[in-house]
């Protein structure tokens, strides 16, 4: 059994779009949320994306590779994601992340990776008290998008047939 797009592929395609709004932001400045034993960033300004939901948007669609040997399932799913704005810069980033996501330049960007924005809010302010009780500002964005996992399992064909007449009264 295999899949075609994973988490990882999600969070690649919304790492890559930010760094193309957002330049500012070093490659280390944008990382997945919610992992064990990896520190915050370190920088003025960070991203951290966490994944919140799915839920599938229609019945599976199923196709056959029979050179293949394989059956597709395919099934529309919808993704959630929490992107967490941090530094003094975070209003501005969740205001640029929120716009260009919603717009056709998310669309067109995003497609290649197998992604499709749907909706995003507009953002909130959640500030964070850190272990020194200083307040961090923190922006937080939710942004669903849609994904096509297509499942692939094998399958018998046949590609021939044995046909026997047998004769009736």
């Amino acid at each position: 059994m295999a899949i075609d797009i994973f988490d990882d592929d999600v969070f690649a395609a919304l790492k890559a779009f930010m760094h193309e709004i957002l330049p500012e932001l070093a490659n280390n400045d944008i990382r997945q949320g919610q992992q064990n034993d990896v520190p915050m960033p370190v920088g003025p300004d960070f991203v951290i994306l966490i994944p919140t939901d799915r839920a599938s948007l229609a019945t599976t669609v199923r196709n056959y590779a029979p050179t293949d040997s394989q059956r597709l399932t395919t099934l529309s799913t919808q993704v959630g994601c929490q992107i967490n704005f941090y530094g003094p810069n975070a209003t501005d980033h969740a205001q640029i992340f929120a716009q260009l996501f919603r717009d056709l330049y998310g669309c067109d960007y995003l497609r290649p990776f197998g992604v499709q924005p749907l909706w995003c809010d507009d953002g909130r302010q959640m500030p964070l008290v850190d272990s020194e009780q200083q307040y961090t500002t923190r922006w937080l964005v939710h942004a669903l998008m849609q994904i096509n996992p297509t499942v692939s399992t094998s399958q018998q064909f046949a590609d021939t047939v044995g046909v026997i007449i047998v004769e009736a009264d």
